[in-house]
């Protein structure tokens, strides 16, 4: 398992939370059915089995509402941040960026703001050697970032050449 923490993508950390969130509703619901089920057959509970059900019902419960608060941290931390990047959206008049786009900061890299920030002053549009000269990084790093710019979804690479363009999606 590499050492990467949970945050670093939050789609991942949402969907791990949420199935930890169902998972322990679910076993808080069987638990119940299953106490009650038995206290319909028996008609008599032991101690034991109160205990039982009392430590099941205190884990999941401990487990739902650290999943609760998991999903509302990473929801305030994506959509109500300290620390937005404003970026923008290409209108089709003009070679301009007008609508801002705003970005969390705490999920990109220092390299990945900076293409990200370059982007928007040349138009959305540079050509990746570009990219390498302006950052003052290894043609390694850079690639590196805008692979992960990428596979966020801003931006796409396409071929010129011997090095690429680098254009920034336009949200419609």
């Amino acid at each position: 398992m590499s050492g990467r923490k949970i945050n670093s993508n939050p789609q991942m950390a949402a969907l791990l939370y949420a199935v930890f969130l169902i998972l322990s509703l679910l076993i808080i619901v069987i638990s119940i059915t299953v106490f009650v089920v038995i206290i319909y057959i028996q008609g008599d509970v032991s101690t034991d089995l109160y205990l039982l059900l009392a430590g099941i019902l205190g884990v999941n419960i401990f487990i739902s509402s650290f999943s609760l608060r998991g999903l509302s941290r990473l929801y305030f931390t994506m959509f109500r941040g300290n620390r937005i990047l404003l970026l923008g959206k290409k209108d089709d008049d003009s070679k301009r960026i007008s609508k801002p786009v705003e970005v969390n900061e705490r999920y990109f890299s220092k390299l990945e703001i900076m293409i990200m920030d370059i982007l928007k002053e040349n138009g959305g549009r540079i050509l990746q050697s570009k990219l390498v000269e302006m950052t003052s990084s290894s043609k390694a790093s850079v690639s590196r970032a805008i692979t992960s710019l990428e596979n966020k979804g801003l931006l796409i690479r396409v071929r010129k050449g011997v090095t690429n363009e680098i254009i920034w999606i336009s949200e419609e």
